[in-house]
């Protein structure tokens, strides 16, 4: 990984500040470099990076920031637990335990609120993005839990239709990914309880893409195709606007949960490393530094939170 680059003219200014440090009797060299080191360090994205919950050898921790020592916030590693959620308020969190059953605990100390023993076999679940409201997919429905939430059902033509992701900004804005019985390709469909919206594409962006999480109110959404090997993803893209036009994507390697902040453009997700699960994260942008492409991206692994057993991760800013 490595350091990024000031821009060009910060960099002119400090060296000549640094050139007149032998002679100045106000800054010494030391504080020049402690400056350099500073500027760097609020220039580096993942610094940024904050409230992350992540589950690593099957126990939840709370990430304030993404350099700082994480919350353990459980301490049972022999109960499997899988798809860590955050509420949009930061105050609660859900994970699906080894049946299945979301599981709520508070997001402070890591106290059980309520075990979901009347919802399984979840395919997909997340919190509203304005309310106390856990939603969740199973098999070709979407069920919630918590404060009202206004849903409208997958359509579906035969028992054999999958709906494979579903999707709410707070806005009312919500999508599915569905296969329908006898086609090789999903369908990305749209729907909107505030405006007249229900648009169905084919092939979304020429790409057998499966998952969808919408990141903001304006259209802007991630979209992933599952691994057909392994549990995870195989790519990522994120898109602008209900388009076909890719912002960001990235596909080096597996990704499990990811998690994408327009903002920072930073995607986190645990992924499978030196025989090792970890936290990854990755920089999309290119304003901080000057990228060659996929072998210059800024990368960030959190080396000291390895895991025996697959990471699940989520973000909420």
């Amino acid at each position: 990984m490595r350091t990024l680059k000031l821009k060009a003219i910060t960099s002119l200014a400090l060296i000549a500040l640094w050139s007149s440090c032998t002679e100045s009797p106000f800054l010494s060299k030391e504080e020049v470099h402690q400056t350099v080191d500073s500027l760097e360090l609020e220039r580096y994205p993942f610094h940024k990076v904050k409230n992350v919950v992540a589950i690593i050898d099957n126990d939840v921790y709370y990430f304030s920031r993404l350099h700082s020592l994480p919350k353990r916030l459980t301490q049972t590693p022999n109960d499997v637990k899988t798809h860590v959620k955050l509420s949009f308020d930061r105050t609660q969190i859900a994970y699906q335990d080894e049946d299945g059953h979301p599981v709520i605990i508070r997001a402070d100390n890591g106290e059980v609120i309520e075990t979901l023993t009347q919802f399984a076999y979840i395919d997909q679940m997340d919190w509203a993005k304005d309310r106390m409201t856990l939603y969740m997919l199973s098999d070709r429905e979407v069920m919630t839990y918590g404060e009202p939430l206004e849903i409208i059902q997958p359509n579906s033509h035969h028992p054999w239709d999958e709906v494979k992701s579903f999707s709410i900004n707070s806005i009312g804005d919500q999508a599915y990914f569905t296969q329908y019985y006898g086609e090789y390709q999903t369908r990305l469909r749209f729907y909107s309880i505030n405006e007249d919206m229900d648009d169905e594409n084919v092939s979304f962006g020429g790409d057998s893409f499966d998952y969808i999480d919408f990141y903001d109110n304006t259209g802007n959404f991630l979209v992933g195709y599952s691994d057909p090997f392994e549990d995870g993803f195989a790519k990522i893209a994120c898109v602008q606007s209900y388009g076909f036009y890719y912002i960001y994507e990235w596909g080096e390697e597996r990704m499990n949960t990811p998690a994408f902040n327009p903002e920072h453009e930073v995607l986190l997700y645990g992924t499978l490393e030196n025989q090792v699960y970890q936290i990854k994260g990755v920089y999309l942008g290119t304003e901080a530094y000057q990228s060659d492409g996929y072998s210059d991206i800024l990368t960030k692994v959190l080396e000291d939170y390895t895991s025996a057993t697959p990471v699940y991760l989520d973000w909420v800013q």
